[in-house]
């Protein structure tokens, strides 16, 4: 599952909002212009809105780190004893165990050595 288009495209908002407040504040301030209040605002709302963010994000990867160290999402976890665990980690109703296939057997064992590059 991988980043959606709407955060894709408010990463790039809120990134684009920053750089331009940045200038907008830098060439205020040192050309003598009155607007520097506003660029310092604009400024300061745009990096409160990253850090809202970035706690968010935060919150997000430790709910995911307690779950996983739990097995709560159904992978073992730190306390479980070695077994799938959680919701949905069960074979599902009615699923037998495969059958053998025709020619299927252990894989043939190579020796490390047999597979050294020859000079």
């Amino acid at each position: 599952m991988g980043q959606g288009k709407l955060s894709r495209y408010v990463g790039t908002l809120l990134f684009f909002a920053a750089i331009s407040s940045m200038i907008g504040f830098w060439w205020a301030r040192t050309s003598g212009s009155d607007s520097w209040m506003f660029w310092a605002t604009s400024l300061k709302w745009t990096l409160l809105t990253l850090v809202a963010c970035a706690v968010y994000m935060a919150g997000v990867g430790i709910y995911h780190t307690v779950l996983a160290a739990l097995g709560l999402d159904g992978q073992p976890g730190l306390f479980s004893s070695g077994e799938r665990s959680g919701p949905f980690s069960g074979p599902p109703e009615g699923a037998t165990r495969g059958h053998r296939v025709e020619g299927a057997g252990p894989l043939p064992t190579v020796n490390v050595d047999d597979q050294a590059p020859r000079a």
